[in-house]
């Protein structure tokens, strides 16, 4: 796939999550999230935390929930 001006991140993963979850369900996920976030993003980062960490483990919970039985590894990049 290739990137175009309006992506705004890349998740990178593993097949633990992809044997469950579709690039767009993913795509979707992650954006939903972020909507979700973005009110206490502030605060999230005066506590260290990073909203793509956050992302990111969202997704391996969300696969783990969907009974992927293989390693689950997963990133998610800002551009």
């Amino acid at each position: 796939t290739d990137l175009s001006a309006q992506d705004s991140f890349v998740i990178l993963a593993c097949d633990g999550l992809w044997d469950v979850v579709s690039d767009q369900q993913a795509v979707q996920l992650v954006t939903e999230c972020m909507r979700e976030l973005v009110p206490v993003a502030r605060r999230l980062e005066a506590e260290g935390r990073s909203m793509a960490e956050i992302l990111a483990r969202m997704l391996v919970e969300e696969a783990l929930a969907r009974g992927s039985g293989d390693n689950i590894s997963c990133l998610v990049i800002f551009l």
